[in-house]
């Protein structure tokens, strides 16, 4: 796990040590066991991390699950009041460097699509264009308000 905010990487290391705490607990579940021995989490930009995993040949992962947050909304209303807090803080609500914002997207896609061995995974809010880029998802699984572009290697 990737994350570059400070404060979503702080609460992401804190839910993991809970993870790993409850893991050690005589009542906890193969779940919680499973994550804490599976889950790694570096606080850092996605797309240099992955370019060392590629340039240094590291152990790479599987799966790569890109979760770009909050793309430019098309809607007028603000978002629900729990998720406000949220997109303040990653200052999401500026209409500067949507461009920008897209390339970095579509970098990070490439990236991942060169470390990951078996599939990336790209959750999109379900109206939402595809990131663009060379290469299509071979499926898509679509819920309620998300859909996961889905790219197999």
């Amino acid at each position: 796990m990737i994350e570059r905010d400070p404060i979503v990487s702080s609460l992401l290391e804190d839910g993991l040590r809970r993870v790993e705490l409850s893991s050690t607990l005589q009542s906890s579940c193969n779940m919680e066991k499973t994550l804490a021995t599976k889950l790694q989490f570096m606080h850092g930009e996605g797309i240099n991390i992955l370019q060392s995993l590629e340039q240094f040949e590291l152990s790479r992962p599987n799966v790569c699950y890109l979760d770009p947050m909050f793309p430019q909304r098309t809607k007028s209303g603000k978002v629900k009041k729990n998720m406000q807090i949220l997109h303040s803080l990653l200052d999401t609500n500026s209409d500067s460097g949507e461009e920008a914002r897209a390339s970095s997207e579509e970098n990070l896609l490439e990236i991942a699509l060169n470390v990951a061995t078996k599939r990336v995974v790209v959750k999109r809010p379900i109206n939402a264009n595809v990131i663009r880029s060379s290469v299509v998802p071979n499926f898509d699984v679509t819920g309620s308000v998300n859909r996961w572009d889905i790219y197999l290697k």
